[in-house]
């Protein structure tokens, strides 16, 4: 019994933070599919720390957070660097472009 309860509570912590990523990024007329990526990625380094460095829940969260952001800014700096999309500019960070 534990253990559904348990996977109960971790899919509606899924399903809130998938909600609330579509609602931010439908709001703000972004179509955004690196998301997934990102998430994995973080995932990934939080339980390969786990699993390899240490199993200090803050050292997992902190891994994980390091994870999502390196392949974050490694998708920002791959998708807008000079040359891609035809746009010479970096835009790491900015809103899309009718917010200008």
């Amino acid at each position: 019994m534990s253990v559904i309860i348990t996977t109960l509570d971790l899919a509606a912590i899924y399903a809130l933070v998938a909600i609330g990523i579509s609602l931010t990024w439908a709001g703000l007329g972004f179509l955004n599919l690196a998301d997934g990526m990102v998430f994995a990625a973080a995932g990934y380094g939080a339980w390969w720390t786990a699993e390899h460095v240490s199993t200090n829940p803050v050292a997992v969260v902190l891994a994980g957070m390091i994870a999502g952001a390196a392949v974050g800014l490694l998708i920002c700096v791959w998708w807008f660097s000079s040359g891609s999309m035809g746009n010479p500019t970096p835009r790491c960070g900015r809103l899309s472009a009718r917010w200008h």
